[in-house]
């Protein structure tokens, strides 16, 4: 997130993040505090995102017909022949509340979803080393550049804090 970033940056985001757990079937966690609600609106969507497992307007007529035939090509890999597009976008909402993870950190008690769709985890103060620990069995398991700079030991700390 950066001083510029937009309602419409954060929509193309959330489009980017719904795809790749719908239509790919990848497990990720999208973090959110409050240095990142640089609109409230974005919560909104989030609010929404959760009760319903859809964001309303997210998909316009280009990007739903998209949509639709990543859907399809993903549901077909699990074996599935679905057809029609309320099929497929049921497909869809399901594998995002399966495989999509919200990570909060404060401001959350402005949108009730939030709080009601949410299964909260609450952690009191961790070692740097379990820290460092959690990190790395995390990052481990990416696909990333295992470069020195991403798995250092302050890198991993940070990753955590952030979250």
């Amino acid at each position: 997130v950066r001083n510029k970033y937009t309602p419409d940056d954060f929509n193309d985001n959330l489009y980017t993040v719904l795809r790749w757990s719908g239509c790919r079937n990848e497990k990720i966690v999208f973090i959110m505090d409050k240095s990142n609600v640089l609109n409230l609106g974005f919560l909104e969507r989030m609010n929404r995102l959760l009760a319903n497992g859809e964001v309303p307007g997210l998909f316009e007529a280009n990007k739903f017909t998209t949509l639709m035939t990543q859907c399809k090509e993903g549901s077909q890999k699990e074996g599935l022949m679905l057809d029609s597009s309320d099929e497929l976008y049921k497909w869809f909402t399901d594998q995002i509340m399966r495989h999509l993870h919200v990570g909060l950190k404060d401001k959350a008690a402005t949108s009730p979803a939030l709080f009601n769709c949410c299964v909260l985890n609450w952690f009191s103060d961790w070692s740097t080393d379990a820290l460092y620990q959690v990190g790395y069995e995390f990052t481990n398991k990416v696909d990333l550049d295992k470069s020195d700079v991403l798995i250092s030991p302050p890198i991993l700390i940070l990753w955590y804090q952030i979250y």
